[in-house]
């Protein structure tokens, strides 16, 4: 499926609401040229979360749960086959965020914690 059908079936689904989701060039943008406004609460995040952890964790740490470069999350939609209607279910990715390497080193270091004999492994 080429770009142009996938932006169409997006257009007839109910996740191309311009109120709600906005279309963003996924793009990081370069650093000579002034950030796209979309851009700028994100560069805000990475800022105040590289600081806290600094201040928090031994530096060793707070390298490898940081993330020098990060990108915006992006919403896609995957269609709902066994639907009669054209129906597409919305996918929220936050691979390689401002928080993702955190978000993956705090499951490692609770998931201990949170297994005990009323978790289920294996539906």
């Amino acid at each position: 499926m080429d770009k142009t059908e996938y932006i169409s079936l997006l257009s007839a689904a109910s996740v191309n609401n311009a109120s709600k989701c906005i279309q963003v060039d996924d793009r990081r943008p370069k650093t000579r040229e002034r950030p796209s406004k979309h851009y700028r609460p994100l560069f805000q995040k990475e800022k105040e979360l590289r600081t806290a952890l600094y201040e928090i964790l031994p530096e060793e740490i707070a390298n490898t749960v940081t993330l020098k470069s990060s990108k915006l999350a992006h919403l896609y939609g995957l269609a709902r086959t066994h639907k009669a209607t054209l129906s597409i279910r919305p996918i929220s990715s936050a691979t390689g965020t401002y928080n993702y390497k955190l978000a993956n080193w705090f499951e490692e270091k609770l998931k201990p914690v949170s297994i005990n004999e009323y978790t289920i492994n294996d539906a």
